[in-house]
């Protein structure tokens, strides 16, 4: 990984995958977490056929890879022999497209104006002060949630206010007479 600067598991595993099945090289995946896989590599050189040694013919079927015209023709055949690869990648395309219109149609878009917020929490039953506490408070910080991402909702941001309003409403405490020990008998109008 290190070697080909890649920083990703995932992307180094997706391109071994790729070479073993263009087969540039043998790889056999290992599901052992404590076995690591094994990957055969083929040498390309043109050594001729001695007794003692043996020539590892690649399954490439001798092609250049530096030449640009058979790197083409191979992407090419690769393709026709997998539809699927096309398929997969137009439809990923386009829930991409469909993801970038619903979200500039989306009706509940960030920032939403304030009357829009003053209408749902007169809507939900709570006063217009808690309204402009939520607004104040999230066009504070960029309508960002736990101060990283990006607000998705704010309605939903808006009914997770209201479930916390009784948190942080302070808590009065009703005054009893007998909670304060005053002698009765004694004359608080005497100077000490």
């Amino acid at each position: 990984m290190k070697m080909a600067k890649i920083g990703s598991v995932n992307t180094y595993t997706k391109c071994i995958k790729e070479l073993h099945m263009w087969s540039y090289i043998q790889y056999e995946p290992s599901y052992n977490p404590h076995k690591g896989s094994l990957i055969y590599l083929y040498t390309f050189d043109n050594a001729t056929d001695r007794g003692d040694e043996i020539a590892l013919r690649p399954i490439i079927n001798n092609t250049n890879i530096v030449n640009k015209e058979n790197l083409i023709e191979q992407t090419q055949n690769f393709e026709l022999k997998n539809p699927d690869m096309n398929t997969k990648k137009e439809e990923k395309e386009m829930l991409r497209e469909k993801r970038k219109d619903e979200d500039l149609n989306h009706s509940g878009s960030i920032p939403p104006p304030f009357e829009h917020v003053k209408i749902y929490f007169d809507e939900k039953g709570f006063p217009t002060n808690e309204a402009e506490k939520f607004y104040n408070y999230f066009e504070s910080n960029g309508w960002l949630v736990g101060g990283r991402a990006r607000m998705k909702d704010w309605k939903a941001a808006a009914r997770n206010w209201i479930l916390n309003i009784p948190k942080f409403t302070p808590r009065s405490k009703p005054h009893q007479l007998g909670s304060i020990r005053l002698n009765p008998s004694k004359n608080y109008g005497e100077p000490l």
